[in-house]
């Protein structure tokens, strides 16, 4: 049975397009906006709109409470 908390996540995320959900996936890990575009072959201002967009559709400012939103733990620290 899912928890409250993998409910609210699984319907943030079904708020987002298939390509914003998988790039969220490279937020968390922490890659750059040029990594993440040569990762999946598109321009780092392609990568900056979609975050731009994704953070707009969950009412997030920084990638801080993106984590924070989707309950990411980091390896690293975001201050």
């Amino acid at each position: 049975m899912e928890t409250d908390q993998a409910t609210c996540i699984k319907n943030l995320l079904c708020a987002l397009s298939a390509r914003e959900r998988q790039l969220v996936k490279y937020f968390a890990t922490g890659y750059s906006n040029v990594e993440i575009a040569m990762l999946i072959n598109i321009s780092a201002a392609t990568v900056k709109a979609h975050k731009a967009q994704v953070y707009k559709k969950l009412g997030v400012s920084s990638l801080k409470d993106l984590m924070h939103l989707l309950d990411v733990k980091p390896t690293y620290s975001l201050d």
